[in-house]
């Protein structure tokens, strides 16, 4: 929590991303509610999980513009732009001229822009704060923001039978606009790295090309070669999500309020990895991918069979706890390993790869779920979680790295 006392430009950031997750904490459970309630299709509940999180795809052919463009402009454009187009949802609303094609447009726009913002707050991180202070910072940012996705997550049932659609999306509005102030005030050069004469004078897409066959000539393939499956099955789960909440009965542990539970229970996972980050980082990361992604499959698949609402709830916890210590330790490595000139392409082609399934198989999965019903699909994500458990096992190279904050860039293959 040193950074937070002593790093005024962390405070901001750290405050504006707080302020930006919690509106779309709230923003994404009520659009995806919405679909389903509105239409009763998890085809098209599929469909809304492809829109929220198909512009993923698109951060990699963004991370060379990152590199180019002024770091602090990027930031605050990004909120600005967001802010003007979630502001046209609770207008429509009011006007008669709200429809569920609407809010998938939108959403749709919102989280392209989104691509630039991700990728400049990552680039952002090793330039105000000390390199030893890299990984205090991630943990800070993520267990915090996470924090807050479980409080508003299960609040968000509530909130969208209390507030209604016209409310839910003006409070996403005004996150924007105040997570926009506080970047805004953030001390941060818009200077760039110094780079090589040659460098200076690619293209964009010969920019693009390098961040790619950095990457790819690296061991950080297999890895995203694991994260991509695993991610393909999370879009299958995704998508059923709404239906499977709808299951389960009672006030609060059914419907709407046991969507929201189960989405505070994910989120509630990850707080806890993040948080246990600093318990473990000193552990071999190969081994420790092992343990914890084996584990995660194992309890998933019981959850999901229980049947029983909190057994379910806390697989969730358990299962997703895995994921967030992981991803943690994983950014870091690639922040410290990575040259600067090339961290915005890197992270931005890294959570692509990672990521890029991730919306096809909540197309997919909504879709499927027409056929075979929505507890095969669920299930599928207990095999996602143990392929990386395998992965990392069958591949000597990645199962011997040491703990996250010793790998150097040769024990990555990164040129």
């Amino acid at each position: 929590m040193s950074l937070l006392r002593t790093n005024r430009n962390f405070l901001l950031l750290f405050s504006g991303r707080v302020l930006t997750n919690v509106g779309d904490s709230v923003y994404v459970i009520a659009s995806m509610w919405f679909v389903h309630d509105l239409t009763g299709s998890t085809a098209l509940t599929g469909l809304a999980g492809f829109i929220i999180r198909g512009p993923k795809f698109f951060r990699a052919f963004v991370g060379p513009l990152v590199d180019r463009w002024p770091l602090k402009r990027t930031i605050t454009g990004t909120e600005l732009v967001q802010a003007c187009f979630v502001a046209t949802l609770p207008l429509a609303y009011v006007q008669g001229l709200f429809s569920v094609w609407l809010l998938l447009g939108v959403t749709f726009v919102v989280n392209t822009v989104a691509q630039f913002g991700y990728p400049a707050h990552k680039k952002a991180i090793p330039r105000i704060v000390a390199d030893d202070d890299i990984v205090e910072g991630n943990s800070l940012i993520t267990s915090s923001t996470k924090g807050l996705n479980v409080v508003f997550n299960a609040a968000s049932g509530v909130l969208v039978g209390v507030l209604g659609i016209a409310a839910i999306f003006a409070l996403d509005f005004l996150t924007f606009l105040l997570s926009f102030t506080a970047f805004s005030l953030i001390s941060l050069s818009d200077s760039r790295p110094e780079t090589s004469g040659d460098e200076e004078a690619t293209t964009y897409v010969d920019q693009l090309r390098r961040g790619f066959e950095y990457v790819v000539g690296s061991r950080l393939r297999t890895i995203l070669l694991a994260a991509v499956v695993a991610n393909f099955t999370y879009g299958l789960m995704y998508a059923v999500l709404p239906q499977f909440a709808d299951s389960f009965s009672g006030l609060v542990l059914g419907g709407v309020g046991m969507y929201g539970l189960l989405m505070a229970a994910m989120s509630a996972g990850t707080l806890i990895g993040t948080a246990s980050v600093q318990f473990v980082d000193h552990l071999p990361f190969g081994r420790l991918v092992i343990v914890t992604y084996s584990t995660a499959a194992v309890t998933w698949g019981l959850g999901i069979v229980s049947g029983l609402p909190l057994v379910t709830l806390a697989s969730f916890v358990v299962s997703f706890s895995a994921v967030g210590v992981n991803n943690v330790m994983l950014l870091s490595v690639i922040q410290s390993t990575v040259e600067d000139r090339m961290l915005s392409r890197v992270s931005a082609i890294t959570s692509t790869a990672s990521t890029s399934m991730l919306p096809v198989g909540s197309l997919l999965g909504g879709a499927l779920a027409e056929f075979v019903g929505v507890t095969p699909i669920l299930l599928l994500q207990s095999v996602g979680l143990m392929f990386i458990a395998v992965v990392f096992l069958v591949r000597p190279q990645i199962r011997s790295l040491p703990s996250a904050d010793s790998i150097s860039p040769d024990e990555l293959g990164l040129a």
